[in-house]
């Protein structure tokens, strides 16, 4: 019985560092904030994510907590409130519309209850494993697709950008970046502190 707790808790683990993949991928982080903060910032996220759960059981106020946990600790990075408050309600929501494929499925596989898929162990230790790399494995999509690199192996391409937003981010700045059909121009101000 406990690897099903421990599945539990690893859950909101997982699904805490695919929310900031995806925050990762769309903000820049604050240069104000050390690196030790974001990694703080998954574990607080964890324990946010994990006390929605036990507090409002899975319910639509469970999804609305979730939704406000993501929102706050997307105050981390730079960007509109309004795309952040997009990201955290999208993220929640494909998480959720992932597990609930995945379950249809296995009790289309199974062939049994949605009760039975929900309730037995054995079927929903099974759903949490393939809903959670499904998701992570979309999400490391959406990253990858995002960092705009035209080349074949763009699992390697593409970062240059993504790091020099985060180095500029550092010095309160950010890139403005122009192209056009033959040039790409990369204009920046550097300040030191």
């Amino acid at each position: 019985m406990t690897i099903y707790y421990f599945a539990d808790a690893l859950t909101v683990v997982v699904e805490a560092f695919m929310i900031f993949i995806l925050l990762e991928t769309f903000f820049t982080k604050r240069g104000s904030f050390p690196v030790w903060t974001y990694i703080a910032g998954i574990g607080i996220l964890t324990i946010l994510l994990g006390i929605s759960n036990i507090i409002f059981n899975f319910s639509l106020l469970n999804a609305c907590g979730m939704v406000l946990s993501v929102f706050l600790v997307s105050l981390m990075y730079k960007g509109s409130l309004t795309a952040k408050m997009i990201v955290s309600v999208l993220s929640i929501l494909f998480i959720a519309v992932v597990e609930i494929i995945v379950m249809f499925f296995i009790t289309l596989i199974f062939n049994i209850k949605v009760e039975e898929a929900v309730h037995i162990q054995e079927y929903r230790l099974l759903g949490i494993i393939v809903s959670k790399v499904s998701a992570l494995a979309v999400f490391n999509i959406i990253r990858v697709n995002i960092s705009n690199t035209s080349k074949q192996d763009s699992s390697n391409h593409g970062l240059g950008l993504v790091n020099l937003k985060e180095t500029l981010s550092n010095y309160n700045s950010e890139p403005v970046i122009e192209t056009t059909k033959n040039e790409f121009i990369l204009k920046f101000v550097l300040f030191t502190k």
